[in-house]
């Protein structure tokens, strides 16, 4: 009969023998590693032609230009705590605006030019506010956006609150921001207590102007006029403390102050 018994009986000992089948596992797991392999880098070209084909039919002014942040990045951590950041995609801030008509216009249609920032609780209600500085034509807007507590604390309980009530919202700021009016280009902004009444005030300066000017804040996120403050010189660079404005000027004669 065929096949021999003596031949039956030496396959079956070297298929099952242990060095064999160590072979044989070896084999198969090695092949199907590679083919997973394969799979995944077949998965990222697709999806590197997808973006390739979604770029390239949009218009030339909608592409998406380099900057320095599409370089290597480098972070270097102190050693201590918890060493890790988290980084997110920037999203636009969306918001009305509440102030003088030519000036809401001017914000609204991308008229104003953004120039300066800074930071305080304007309205005191614990969550630092964001104060920005613009130019129009030849002017400053100073525009107040109320930091948002629900954003940072988003389990609290008033916040669970306003969500059942349908007026929760994970925006930073909320809206409208409120807007005034500076005599000159905010090339520069602070904020702090500058005239001793415990609010937070705001100051502009500007590159082509030898006057700062104080808008004093009344404690509910809003600002009186401007008054002006002479310098001896336009001002060059601005830091702000709490309760203090240091300004570099250079005067007419080159002399800094």
């Amino acid at each position: 009969m065929w096949p021999p018994k003596s031949f039956t009986r030496r396959v079956i000992a070297e298929f099952t023998h242990p060095r064999k089948q160590k072979r044989f596992r070896q084999f198969h797991f090695g092949w199907i590693v590679l083919l997973l392999a394969l799979a995944f880098g077949a998965m990222q070209f697709a999806s590197l032609v997808r973006a390739w084909e979604f770029t390239r039919n949009k218009p030339a002014a909608e592409r998406p230009t380099p900057s320095r942040l599409s370089k290597q990045v480098s972070v270097r951590a102190a050693g201590r705590g918890n060493p890790t950041i988290n980084l997110s995609d920037g999203r636009e801030v969306l918001t009305s605006y509440v102030g003088p008509p030519e000036l809401q216009l001017a914000l609204e249609q991308n008229s104003a030019e953004p120039l300066s920032l800074a930071s305080a609780d304007f309205d005191e209600d614990g969550v630092p506010d964001l104060v920005s500085g613009y130019g129009y034509q030849g002017r400053g807007i100073i525009t107040i956006l109320r930091g948002n507590v629900d954003s940072i604390y988003p389990n609290s309980p008033e916040t669970q609150q306003r969500r059942a009530q349908g007026q929760f919202t994970d925006a930073p700021f909320l809206s409208p921001a409120r807007v005034f009016e500076a005599p000159i280009v905010a090339d520069f902004v602070g904020a702090g207590d500058f005239d001793g009444d415990g609010h937070w005030d705001v100051v502009v300066a500007s590159r082509t102007s030898a006057a700062m000017y104080l808008l004093s804040g009344n404690g509910h996120g809003g600002l009186q006029p401007a008054k002006e403050i002479p310098l001896p010189g336009v001002v060059t660079a601005l830091v702000t403390g709490p309760a203090v404005i240091f300004s570099l000027c250079m005067d007419v004669t080159g002399s800094c102050h």
